[in-house]
């Protein structure tokens, strides 16, 4: 995925909204929660990134009778990553929330919406969230990536819930589950590949401040104690495991972040 800096107009646009700071050429809106992008004068291609609210890691199974029994859950999927340009507009922006890991929730969506002075919004871009993990009675859900298998073993048959797909264009499929490992949730630069989540996007990272996080829309792993996504990363949560008649807690998918940029 590669961007072209777009340079047009004069020195005239002012904008508001969300965090702004200047770097490299540029001047950077970043929302952390939903706002409002305002254009006070002038005109500017803008570019924007917009990332959706990673999924939640799979709940493991607690009705365990024997310490021969488990389950594995999977890791939740990270939240889709979509990038491009647009006119320079007033915009409405939805920062998609972390899943919730006891809700089994997907990540919510991250959206950006034309705010017209009349008629009606049109979406300008719409990143998908995450989807959760398999638990320990469900399959993982489709999302922006999909959330990692899981299995359960009752002490004499072994079940196995399944992963799911990514959404084209903006995430990737989590993995199924091993003999007795949660699968790692799919992430925006890559597949899950086993226990692991896969890798979310580094190309990014220098839209950000000093606060940028390593990757964007990671998927997270399956079978490993319920890590929680890093807030405005869009990464998975942890899958869990639960054995020997203790619950194991899995994590919540980090929120979401949107970010608009233009030449200055």
């Amino acid at each position: 995925m590669s961007l072209i800096p777009i340079f047009t107009g004069g020195n005239n646009f002012i904008a508001t909204g969300g965090t702004t700071y200047t770097q490299g050429g540029y001047k950077y809106h970043k929302f952390t929660s939903n706002g409002t992008f305002t254009v006070v004068s002038g005109s500017r291609m803008l570019e924007y990134l917009v990332v959706a609210g990673g999924g939640a890691g799979g709940i493991s199974s607690n009705g365990f009778t024997s310490n021969s029994q488990y389950t594995s859950s999977g890791g939740g999927g990270g939240g889709g990553v979509l990038n491009s340009t647009y006119s320079s507009f007033n915009l409405s922006i939805t920062v998609g929330a972390g899943g919730s890991s006891f809700g089994t929730t997907n990540g919510g969506n991250s959206t950006i919406l034309t705010n017209p002075p009349v008629g009606s919004p049109v979406t300008v871009a719409q990143a998908i969230g995450g989807g959760y993990g398999a638990t320990g009675q469900t399959n993982a859900v489709v999302g922006g990536s999909g959330g990692g298998g899981s299995v359960k073993f009752d002490g004499s048959t072994q079940t196995r819930y399944t992963a799911a797909n990514g959404t084209a264009g903006q995430g990737n499929a989590g993995a199924a589950s091993a003999t007795d490992l949660g699968g790692g949730g799919g992430g925006s630069a890559a597949a899950a590949s086993g226990i692991t989540g896969g890798a979310g996007l580094t190309t990014f990272t220098t839209w950000w401040d000093a606060s940028a996080p390593a990757q964007i829309g990671k998927g997270g792993n399956g079978d490993v104690g319920g890590l929680t996504g890093a807030a405005n990363t869009g990464n998975g949560g942890g899958g869990s495991r639960s054995a020997s008649n203790a619950l194991g807690a899995p994590g919540d998918g980090g929120s979401g972040i949107v970010i608009i940029r233009y030449a200055v």
